[in-house]
């Protein structure tokens, strides 16, 4: 299931313990799709939610099992003088009810196996999702110190220019002061990147299993290819369908109409069938049939039913809300990508713009037509730009990975 709506195989019946360094060294660059096959196979959070698999296995499996027999066994001793032997009695009871309500019993049980494994899938496309995205913010926050750590620099250049000017008597205190406060702020937010860099490359290795890594580690990116945005319908139509955390809300909701049914069975009474041995004092001896009949005067059944049935409004109620909440998530989703995409092709066209002005300005600088400081400003500027469309890029990347996941899966180009 995952690798259909996600691409990668889970191999979660491999030891997690081990060969995650045969997969990466923690030196060479980690791609995504590295990346997420060691999520998927040494994260210990999805490993821990594959037990609940197992447990739904072992409960269906319970489910199907009739009750022990139970076996009597009593001993009449004569007492006060009484002549005659030992009485004996022996007898072998089978419940009957369980034959009855074994049916509904199993359906829910299959139903509950069927919702632990559509909601394990379900937060394992979540972890494919969150490490995708991490490992997207490590590769955008290197590319973004590059560029905020060259326009550090070009501002530096630029208020070092006015000292110098200043000091000819050509240039204000006041214009050396806000040039020194500009380089200090890009200083700043050079720093607050590194610092969301460090955080981010470990929280990487932390969803990949190995938290105890170097968190000096190369990533490889690959080419951006800006895939077309589908169509907002037939993106909520996907949320509807494929969804697992919807499928997990209807297997639920089976398993609660499974329950309101065993409840209703239950309300015949318990009935158990076997047969019996007995032995009088005399030496008389008797065999034949035996049934136990629970007779319903304090406990009709009535209120488990009840129960039962306000659980299964309940479950049904909680499916339709999972199927609004989730095509809305799609939509929603779907929304912030276009707006991402949007706001990506008007940083580029700014970008294109600063880098065309900084060559204008390069060749007017070697023709000594333009200063120093003016030379310095444009690359400020054409820095910043270019770091901003990193950001939108990330931005963009961040909302088609999460529309991705809104979806229930990859989307189709």
């Amino acid at each position: 299931m995952i690798e259909t709506r996600t691409g990668w195989r889970p191999e979660w019946n491999a030891p997690w313990s081990t060969g995650a360094e045969e997969r990466w060294d923690g030196s060479t660059p980690l791609t995504e799709h590295t990346a997420v096959t060691l999520a998927l196979r040494h994260n210990r959070q999805i490993r821990a939610d594959l037990e609940e698999i197992a447990a739904s296995r072992a409960d269906l499996v319970q489910a199907g099992l009739l009750p022990n027999p139970m076996l009597s066994l009593a001993f009449g001793l004569p007492i006060a003088g009484a002549d005659g032997g030992t009485n004996i009695t022996i007898g072998a009871m089978q419940q009957l009810s369980a034959l009855w309500l074994r049916g509904p019993r199993v359906a829910g049980a299959e139903a509950r196996l069927r919702e632990a494994v559509l909601r394990v899938s379900d937060r394992a496309l979540m972890l494919v999702a969150r490490t995708r995205a991490t490992h997207a913010r490590v590769a955008a926050l290197e590319a973004l110190c590059a560029h905020q750590c060259a326009a550090a620099e070009a501002q530096q250049r630029s208020a070092s220019i006015l000292q110098r000017i200043a000091e000819e008597g050509e240039a204000s205190a006041a214009e050396v002061a806000e040039a020194e406060m500009l380089a200090a702020e890009q200083r700043a937010r050079l720093i607050e990147s590194e610092r969301d860099l460090a955080i981010a490359r470990r929280e990487l290795l932390e969803l990949i299993g190995r938290a105890d890594a170097s968190a000096d580690f190369p990533v490889a990116t690959e080419p951006d290819t800006d895939r077309a945005i589908p169509d907002e319908r037939e993106t909520a139509l996907a949320a509807a369908n494929q969804r697992l955390d919807v499928a997990a809300a209807l297997a639920a909701r089976d398993a609660a109409d499974a329950s309101l049914r065993e409840a209703g069975l239950g309300r015949l009474p318990e009935l158990s069938a076997g047969a019996m041995y007995e032995r009088e004092l005399m030496g008389d001896k008797m065999l034949g049939p035996a049934i136990n009949v629970e007779v319903p005067i304090f406990d009709d059944g009535r209120t488990a039913q009840a129960r039962a049935a306000v659980d299964a409004r309940r479950a049904h109620l909680a499916a339709e809300s999972a199927l609004q909440a989730a095509i809305r998530e799609a939509r929603t989703a779907h929304a912030t990508l276009v707006a991402a995409d949007q706001a990506l092709a008007a940083a580029r066209r700014a970008a294109a713009a600063a880098d065309h002005a900084l060559a204008a300005m390069i060749a007017a600088h070697e023709a000594g037509e333009a200063s120093d400081l003016a030379l310095a400003a444009a690359s400020v500027v054409a820095e910043r730009t270019r770091a901003e469309v990193v950001r939108r890029l990330l931005e963009r990347r961040l909302a088609a990975i999460e529309l991705e996941r809104a979806a229930g899966g990859r989307l189709a180009p």
